[in-house]
């Protein structure tokens, strides 16, 4: 080999898997928000919102909605940067289950935080607290299926990977003193 290297259809394939999987870490952060304290709350409790970069000096519309049902939370205004701080009141008549709290801007802009709808009068006894600047930390623990499916991506990647390494058939090895 005198140094030059050989640009064939594998290293193609890599470069664009490498786009493939990268590419989209560029557009994982920014654009619009929504969160919500607490995460887990009982029917007919308050639930603290906070939303950005939805729709600037316009309606935002909140809904939360689920397996088991959809419900309109009400209406906000945004700031001048799209953003709104409110309390709203879940319905006494939701049913128990995981729900995402949607933010819904006049312009189309949206965005979704998960929550829960615990069973039972009150199982969440917390201290209503105003909505604040503070980053919220979230257990985002993945279930062995989640693991599973990982593994198995990372292990078809490895062998894929293993493949449009190797040599081509009929290409001599150096072996021992053939090195030079």
């Amino acid at each position: 080999m005198n140094g030059k290297i050989k640009l064939d259809w594998r290293w193609t394939l890599i470069a664009l898997l490498g786009l493939w999987v990268f590419a989209p870490l560029g557009f994982a952060h920014g654009g619009a928000e929504v969160s919500v304290y607490p995460t887990t709350v009982a029917p007919g409790e308050t639930l603290f919102v906070k939303g950005g970069d939805i729709n600037p000096n316009g309606p935002i519309a909140l809904f939360l909605e689920g397996l088991k049902g959809r419900f309109r939370l009400g209406q906000v205004q945004g700031d001048e940067d799209g953003g709104f701080k409110t309390s709203v009141a879940l319905p006494p008549d939701a049913p128990a289950g995981t729900y995402l709290l949607k933010a819904i801007g006049a312009n189309g802009v949206s965005a979704t935080f998960e929550l829960v709808i615990a069973a039972g009068s009150s199982p969440v006894t917390r201290e209503p607290r105003e909505a604040t600047d503070a980053l919220m930390a979230l257990d985002r623990a993945k279930s062995p299926r989640d693991w599973t499916i990982i593994g198995l991506v990372l292990g078809l990647s490895l062998l894929l990977g293993t493949w449009l390494i190797r040599p081509e058939r009929g290409t001599p090895t150096p072996r021992g003193d053939e090195r030079r």
